[in-house]
């Protein structure tokens, strides 16, 4: 098992802490609100919260543990980004099957044309064709490093 968890990728890890750090987190404050005001139904959201976000990094970890998890890598070969915040809003990548297109959900500072970018996608993920290319909308993590 630890030489499992020891195989999946430092993304992918780092992904599956923060879920389930979110998740210890909200289980101290469901239980501190539960006790304090000695109400269950004023901790009823953190404990909401503590349950998805409980699932939802056991699920990340069961899927790295058994590599249910493709990696796509590629060069980034284009930035979208918003007009106010200059925030990234989309990055198209090169790959070997030809373009994909990539909603970016967090903050990424490193990201610009030329870079190598590695995916990490549900085996169960839909990729859609999108005119010039493919796209995803969901993933699991995303990696950039640049080659020089």
């Amino acid at each position: 098992m630890k030489e499992k968890f020891k195989n999946i990728p430092q993304a992918l890890k780092t992904q599956i802490f923060i879920r389930l750090g979110l998740a210890a987190l909200a289980l101290i404050l469901a239980i501190l609100m539960s006790v304090i005001a000695k109400d269950f139904l004023l901790g009823l959201p953190c404990w909401v919260q503590f349950v998805y976000m409980g699932i939802n990094g056991g699920i990340l970890l069961y899927n790295g543990i058994t590599e249910n998890y493709v990696s796509i890598i590629g060069t980034c070969i284009s930035v979208e980004r918003s007009r106010i915040f200059r925030r990234i809003k989309t990055v198209t990548i090169q790959t070997e099957k030809g373009k994909l297109k990539v909603p970016i959900r967090k903050r990424i500072k490193k990201l610009n044309e030329g870079v190598n970018v590695t995916v990490y996608v549900s085996v169960k993920s839909r990729v859609y064709d999108n005119g010039d290319g493919m796209a995803i909308f969901g993933y699991y993590a995303i990696d950039v490093f640049s080659t020089k």
